[in-house]
């Protein structure tokens, strides 16, 4: 690596002496490039560790990298350049992506779709030998991401129907195989293949088998594998490969993602095993779930010094605090001290907020921490608004063990993800008897996936007060106070100013699952069944809150509109392209409820109807509508 690098250095200034380039000059634009280097991974670590904000990765670019160079950006997202004969740098182009892909990330496909547009020429014009092969291939992961999350509902999709948009996605992975392909045969001509193994070709790579992973897992029917079965083995095929390859860049964090990824499809195919005709005894429900269970240790264990360092910095800055402080007892925008009626306004007593800048946007500072123990830890979740405290059980969060590196922390958003897997085993784990599962499914799934969804949300909202600059973009934490209907755990939530939109929706769906095992499984649903009570409104209160849940979270993947911005562009939800899948699952629910409540389940049977309801939910997720409840 060191000759490489050594002979790259000599050639380009003998390049530079014999090109008469002034020295001076070059200096100059190489110390540019430098900072914008460095300015770029500080705005990256903005979103992957502590403050986990794609808000604040933005505004600390556009206050480096874009500061009065290369473009300008209005409210509306329209972009201009600062001068037309200007050429943006390397980076300039890898940072605008990067905010594109976060957005898409979070589901905001049209604020996305503005950002590249404003590139779209360049990418289209030009040549690849300026700018290589790694970017174009990041640019056509960005199109398909936004193929991907097209809402056939939204006036601007520029797709009929889903399989055109799937066709395009696909189409979009096509040509970023070809880049790196490109790529790939360059070293060769050169004579350096061993150069691949750098980064960031495998990255590419690994992201690139993942993204093909997701149409089969979601969308199979659209897809080249029109058998469920091998739909399914190729969407675990695809994630192997992508898992290897995130191995060979050496990036644990995403070896992780993907492994919790494929945990959860080997949990779908264990469903699927048992009602195909085509049973492979390779495939059986015994080993998919045993290489679940392992998937999920590969994913804890790659996943402990991300997590640690994610916790340690959560840790460090809770409770700081700053000059840039904000009394809401004090503003001025706060309106009256009186009603209308002349009777004396009552405020909310709320202690002082604190924020840390990124460029113009300011994000609330965390409070501080108290970590809570023993049994009673998960009742006694609060957030004490006035002395900005936040008490949370971590149990499940963090498991110290005596060698370091294996300890388990599941901190930073990509622990939603590695959650999602990790609730799937406990609801999916075949136990030895029915207790068990309802242990399991209460004390673990059910909190497993409220944290997904926690994390996976983006715990903010906009501050609306007016005293503060009007282009200055101002984010509060939000912290649910637990209720008896509300989770302590979705306290979390606050924590994390980031949403992975997808799984931000799949863990409500399973937090929907486990309420309505939990309802089953209730005593007085049994005595209602055999005639010892009379009318349904005679159950257990328990049993109506977890059903009047259960309509909520419905209610909410249905409208999925809770944008905690207004930046939105006039899109209407998240996960329009799921749309169709959302309907489906709250149609199958409501049936459920109109059969529990008639007295028509065949069964209160916990594992027979965990068994039922799982196989039927995993079918309609990936976008299969021909099940029976």
């Amino acid at each position: 690596m060191e000759v490489a690098a050594n002979a790259a250095l000599h050639a380009r200034l003998r390049v530079i002496q014999q090109l008469g380039v002034d020295p001076k000059q070059y200096l100059k634009e190489l110390c540019y490039r430098v900072e914008e280097r460095e300015a770029l991974m500080r705005a990256k670590s903005r979103l992957s560790v502590y403050p986990f904000s794609l808000r604040a990765m933005e505004g600390e670019l556009e206050q480096t990298i874009f500061k009065s160079r290369y473009r300008r950006k209005d409210k509306d997202f329209a972009f201009v350049k600062q001068e037309e004969s200007a050429t943006w740098s390397f980076t300039a182009y890898d940072a605008h992506l990067e905010i594109a892909e976060a957005n898409l990330k979070e589901g905001l496909y049209r604020v996305a779709k503005k950002y590249l547009e404003a590139v779209q020429d360049y990418f289209n014009q030009n040549s690849i030998a300026f700018l290589g092969n790694a970017i174009y291939a990041k640019y056509h992961f960005c199109l398909f991401r936004y193929a991907y999350l097209s809402d056939l509902d939204d006036p601007e999709c520029p797709y009929p129907d889903r399989y055109q948009a799937v066709r395009a996605a696909e189409s979009q992975l096509e040509e970023a195989q070809k880049c790196l392909d490109r790529r790939l045969e360059k070293y060769c001509k050169l004579n350096e293949l061993p150069q691949s193994n750098f980064h960031p070709h495998f990255h590419l790579l690994s992201r690139l088998y993942a993204h093909q992973a997701k149409l089969y897992i979601f969308f199979p029917a659209y897809t080249r594998e029109v058998s469920r079965w091998n739909s399914l083995l190729k969407a675990l095929q695809l994630l192997e490969k992508a898992r290897i390859c995130a191995a060979r860049d050496g990036d644990p964090t995403l070896y992780a993602q993907w492994s919790a990824y494929q945990s959860w499809c080997y949990l779908m195919l264990a469903y699927r095993s048992e009602q195909s005709q085509f049973r492979d005894p390779e495939f059986s429900q015994d080993k998919c779930i045993d290489w679940a269970k392992r998937l999920i240790s590969h994913a804890l264990l790659c996943y402990s010094s991300t997590g640690k360092t994610c916790y340690q910095q959560i840790k460090d800055n809770g409770g700081k605090v700053t000059e840039d402080e904000y009394d809401p007892r004090h503003s001025q925008s706060q309106g009256p001290e009186t009603l209308a009626t002349g009777e004396p306004k009552t405020r909310p007593i709320v202690g002082k907020k604190y924020y840390e800048s990124y460029g113009k946007t300011k994000v609330q500072i965390v409070p501080l921490i108290q970590e809570l123990s023993g049994e009673s830890g998960r009742d006694a979740q609060i957030y004490d608004v006035q002395n900005n405290m936040l008490s949370l059980d971590m149990s499940l969060l963090k498991e110290i063990r005596p060698n370091d590196w294996d300890s388990v922390y599941l901190f930073g958003s990509i622990s939603s993800i590695i959650l999602f897997a990790m609730g799937m085993l406990e609801l999916c784990e075949e136990l030895q008897n029915r207790q068990q599962l309802l242990q399991s499914i209460e004390q673990k799934a059910l909190r497993m996936f409220t944290y997904c969804w926690a994390i996976a949300s983006d715990g903010t909202e906009r501050n609306p007060d007016s005293s503060f600059p009007e282009d200055a973009i101002v984010l509060d934490r939000v912290f649910e106070d637990a209720t008896f209907n509300q989770s302590g755990d979705l306290l979390l939530r606050g924590l994390y100013p980031h949403r992975l939109t997808q799984f931000a929706d799949l863990g409500k769906i399973f937090v929907a699952v486990c309420k309505l095992l939990l309802v089953i499984s209730d005593p007085s649903v049994e005595r209602f069944y055999t005639g010892e009570i009379q009318q349904w409104d005679e159950v257990n209160e328990s049993v109506k809150t977890h059903l009047a849940k259960i309509v909520q979270l419905m209610a909410e993947l249905r409208s999925n509109n809770n944008f905690p911005t207004p930046e939105t562009l006039g899109q209407q939800r998240y996960n329009g392209h799921l749309a169709e899948h959302f309907k489906n699952i709250e149609q199958y629910f409501s049936q459920l409820l109109a059969q529990l409540k008639s007295k028509q389940l065949k069964s209160l049977d916990i594992i027979d109807n965990r068994n039922k309801i799982v196989a039927n939910i995993f079918e309609i997720i990936r976008g299969y509508s021909d099940i029976t409840s």
